[in-house]
């Protein structure tokens, strides 16, 4: 009987020592991508996981925008993001200001000018096209 005994208490120990700490999963926050555009008269398009989510796989809305613009989605499965920004082929000349971010420090920025206008000084693209990867 003290066999019996002496052998379950040490089965008991071995167990008790492989038992597992209750440790709680880690909280994963959804990356928050951020869009913000200055312009005067141009349409931007952004991808996102909310708008447009066709048999194609375009997920890609589309904005007016005349002055500021800023747009933000939290991402849960994109790898990429792309924003366009298109300016008239008849509007002067503009200059514009755009980021891409996330809260994981990513950025990608354009700062420059956009269109010819009727009367161009140089020949400028009518279009920019900001892509970030995300993973």
């Amino acid at each position: 009987m003290k066999k019996l005994i002496t052998i379950s208490a040490i089965a008991f120990l071995g167990l008790a020592s492989c038992k597992k700490e209750n440790v709680e999963p880690e909280l994963v926050l959804p990356q928050k991508v951020t869009y913000m555009v200055k312009c005067t008269g141009c349409l931007v398009y952004v991808d996102d996981t909310l708008w447009n989510q066709s048999s194609i796989g375009d997920q890609s809305q589309h904005f007016v925008v005349n002055g500021n613009f800023k747009y933000s989605f939290d991402n849960t499965k994109l790898d990429s993001v792309r924003m366009k920004i298109y300016v008239g082929t008849f509007l002067p000349q503009q200059d514009i200001e755009s980021s891409i971010t996330t809260t994981d420090n990513r950025k990608v920025e354009f700062v420059g000018r956009l269109g010819s206008g009727v009367y161009p000084e140089k020949n400028l693209p009518y279009e920019k096209n900001m892509v970030l990867k995300l993973k």
